[in-house]
């Protein structure tokens, strides 16, 4: 059983992916896009640029519009490129309508794809830590480096598979308050 504390700290680190685990809820590159040329090319602008106004449509989107770009063009290149949504009937404006296109498709979004997507925030210059201190209010030094330490890219990956199997909160607390279980003591400090 978790306690509040654990639940609202939870939260907390877990709002930020709000936007991005609707996303995901319903599936079961770099800054170019992902690989190809030509019309492959113009698919994956035309994908992520809808995905990524889909995210900064929402007030609560705490990304800014490039890091929406590149997370919305790692998704597409996670997801197989353009030709993978395009073979499951899923469109550019499909994206644009809010909705998660991808629940009435046989695409599947594995664990591997979750794990992975995890990690493409950072390369997306998106730090969890940050996101998660936002909420919090005055934070100090030494806290901030002991999360930042422990906010792997492996722990926010395990949280995405967590949040792909529909885990229930127990679940995703345990992984949080495995990570950041060292920093407790100076966060309440």
């Amino acid at each position: 059983m978790h306690t509040p504390i654990r639940s609202r700290t939870t939260r907390l680190l877990v709002a930020p992916l709000a936007a991005v685990a609707l996303l995901l809820a319903a599936c079961g590159g770099d800054d170019d896009g992902p690989a190809g040329n030509g019309d492959d090319g113009a698919a994956a602008n035309a994908y992520a640029e809808a995905l990524a106004a889909e995210f900064t449509a929402d007030p609560e989107n705490p990304f800014t519009d490039e890091q929406a770009d590149c997370v919305a063009r790692e998704f597409i290149g996670i997801m197989g490129g353009p030709q993978a949504l395009e073979a499951a009937g899923v469109t550019p404006e499909d994206f644009a309508e809010g909705d998660s296109p991808l629940g009435d498709t046989d695409l599947e979004f594995t664990d591997e794809q979750a794990r992975e997507f995890g990690a493409s925030f950072s390369r997306c210059g998106i730090n969890f830590v940050d996101l998660f201190v936002e909420g919090m209010g005055e934070v100090s030094d030494e806290a901030m480096d002991c999360l930042r330490e422990q906010m792997t890219d492996d722990v926010v990956g395990q949280m995405f598979v967590l949040l792909n199997q529909d885990e229930d909160d127990d679940a995703l607390d345990a992984v949080v308050f495995d990570a950041i279980g060292p920093c407790m003591a100076l966060l309440a400090g």
